[in-house]
Parts: structure tokens; C-alpha cells; sequence
């Protein structure tokens, strides 16, 4: 609750900042004289009155005298009511009404009715990473201008930011482009990081995008696992085989593209940093035998599409797959706190 001798300092929940203040009234006990003035009109002497009765444990008589300066239009009458309401003291405890009231103090321009926005808001877990951090400001400005009551209410650990926020995009984007045929369509990958290195850089959203959705995807991939599924496979195959039928080329189980991806995107994690910095080494010349063996199967492919006839037979389905691959990394990232 803000006393009325702090000058408020207004910010817009959005980031739009303007200035409130209300004229000082020192005081450190109840006065006839604040009384008289609050009943000739004087809103800011109304609220240092029901500042000390709330301090006096008279919360029913605050409720009384926040209300009146509420109603006059003074932003910190509505915030410290809507404290009140929030806390159910000196009125039956109603968390919409609250908010009601925050709102009403934050559109006025008082720092307390968006800090206590924040407060409402912040526990749901899903304001957007900037509007989080924002709060967090509003909260610690409100807290050190005097507002006890927020200083109170902010110690509440902040909800577990959501693993990918603004990095779901990025990631999808260099996934596509580290995958050299869907990046014959996209592009490739150093040019965009080159442009785009903030959220590949150590700690990025983008990376921790990256080790987030790899390791559930790994996860997925152990849980999904059946190890009677090859043996099923084998069997089919080996009875086609019998029929004089040719099997042909056989799809992946799902656990073994869940861990695939899921490897591709820890991997991703690892060296997309060192090419934000501009060291694209880690990326290009991979050490790890599995990483080499991928790049080397890619490559062989890609070889191969430089005839032209394989190459005319096969763009239409590279195309498509490099969209799909774009669309599941992005969906599958937007979905991950989930």
C-alpha cells in the first residue's frame, strides 16, 4: 500500500510511462485536522486517512476512505483498495474486483495498479517473456517507492518461463536450414545466423529452444520405444519377400525419428553459439563419429540430385518436406510448455 506522501510514478502496463503525483501530506498519526480536510474535498488527506486506519488494523474504515478517494479519480485510491480486496480485509475477499480496480489505477496512471496487475497476472505463467520482465521492474519500482504491500506480494517466485518463448521461430529456422536439402529451399544456415545472431548466441532463446525440445524429444522417443516393433517388421518384410514382392524401403519407427530429431536439436544447441560468435568450426567439421556420418549421408544425397532427372522427380517432395519439417519444429516448440 503506497502512502500519500510518495510521488507515483506511472507506468503504462505496456511500457508507456507517464507521471502521477499527489500532493504530500506528513503525518504519523490520525488528525482531526486530516479528517476536516479530507471532508472539505481534499482526496489526498482521505487516503492518508485510510492509510492510518489500515495501519491501525481498522481495515473496514480504509475500505471506506480508499473507496471515496477511488471514486474521486486518484490512481493510488484504487490500487490501495484494490489491496484490500485482493487480501479480503475489511471486505469479503474478491480477486475480480481486484483486478477491476488495478486496471482502473494502472489506465490512470499509477505505478501500484499495474504492479498490481502484475501480481495478479504473474502466477498463471502466461504473460510473454518481455511483459514478465517488464513486471518484475513495475513490481521492484513499486516495492522501493514505499509500496510495502508489493514488496510483500513480489517475493512469490516468478512461474517457470515457458522453454522456448521468442526463440520457437529462430530454431525452426536454422533446424530447416541445417537439414542440406530443405536448405536448397530456405537457405543456408551461416548466412542466417550471421543475420540473426541474437538468439543463437550462449543462453539465446533460440538455443535454449534447441536443448529443451531436443531432450523431449529424446524422452519421447525412450517412452515410445517397443522393442517387439522391428521384430513385426521383420516378419512382414520376410513374409512379403515370400510372395515374391519386393519389401522396399522401410520407414523409421516414430521412437527412431523422435530420437533422431531430438539429437539433431541437442546438437544444434551445442553449436549454434560458436556460430553466432562467427566460428562456424564446431558446425562444419562436427567430431563426433555420429555427427560425421550424418553429414557424410547427406552429402552422398545431395550428390546424387545433381542429375538433373533425379533431381526434376524428387524437388517437388523435398519442397513439401522441408515446409513440414519447418512447421513441426515451430509447432512442436510453441507447444512445449504444454
Amino acid at each position: 500500500m503506497r502512502h500519500p506522501t510518495t510521488t507515483t510514478m506511472g507506468l503504462a502496463f505496456l511500457g508507456l510511462v507517464a507521471l502521477h503525483s499527489l500532493e504530500p501530506t506528513r503525518s504519523s498519526a490520525q488528525t482531526a485536522s486530516q479528517v476536516a480536510a479530507c471532508d472539505g474535498g481534499d482526496l489526498a488527506a482521505c487516503n492518508a486517512v485510510g492509510f492510518l486506519h489500515d495501519q491501525a488494523g481498522r481495515a473496514s474504515e480504509a475500505v471506506r476512505y480508499f473507496r471515496r478517494v477511488c471514486d474521486g479519480g486518484i490512481a493510488v485510491g484504487c490500487s490501495n483498495l484494490a489491496e484490500l480486496y485482493y487480501d479480503g480485509r475489511g471486505v469479503a475477499r474478491d480477486r475480480q474486483e481486484a483486478g477491476r480496480l488495478f486496471g482502473s489505477a494502472c489506465q490512470a496512471g499509477g505505478s501500484s495498479g499495474c504492479a498490481g496487475i502484475c501480481i495478479l497476472t504473474m502466477p498463471t505463467g502466461q504473460l510473454p517473456a518481455q511483459t514478465m520482465e517488464l513486471c518484475r521492474t513495475i513490481l521492484a519500482d513499486s516495492c522501493s517507492g514505499g509500496n510495502a504491500w508489493m514488496c510483500q506480494h513480489a517475493d512469490q517466485p516468478p512461474p517457470a518461463a515457458h522453454p522456448c518463448g521468442l526463440g520457437a521461430e529462430p530454431l525452426a529456422n536454422a533446424y530447416v536450414r541445417s537439414l542440406p536439402l530443405s536448405a536448397m529451399y530456405f537457405g543456408d544456415l551461416e548466412t542466417f545466423v550471421a543475420s540473426n545472431t541474437a538468439p543463437f548466441q550462449a543462453g539465446g532463446a533460440a538455443v535454449r529452444c534447441a536443448r529443451a525440445l531436443g531432450e523431449a524429444l529424446v524422452a519421447g522417443a525412450i517412452q515410445t520405444y517397443d522393442p517387439n516393433e522391428m521384430r513385426r517388421m521383420d516378419e512382414l518384410d520376410a513374409e512379403i519377400g515370400a510372395m515374391g514382392i519386393s519389401p522396399g524401403a522401410r520407414q523409421a519407427p516414430m521412437s527412431a525419428q523422435l530420437y533422431s530429431m531430438g539429437r539433431d536439436l541437442g546438437w544444434l544447441a551445442e553449436v549454434l553459439p560458436s556460430a553466432a560468435s562467427g566460428n562456424y568450426g564446431p558446425y562444419r567439421n562436427p567430431t563426433s563419429y555420429e555427427r560425421q556420418m550424418v553429414a557424410f549421408g547427406w552429402e552422398m544425397f545431395r550428390v546424387m540430385l545433381q542429375d538433373p532427372e533425379i533431381l526434376a522427380a524428387m524437388e517437388p517432395l523435398i519442397r513439401e518436406t522441408a515446409q513440414i519439417q519447418f512447421r513441426m519444429v515451430l509447432t512442436m516448440a510453441q507447444g512445449l510448455a504444454n
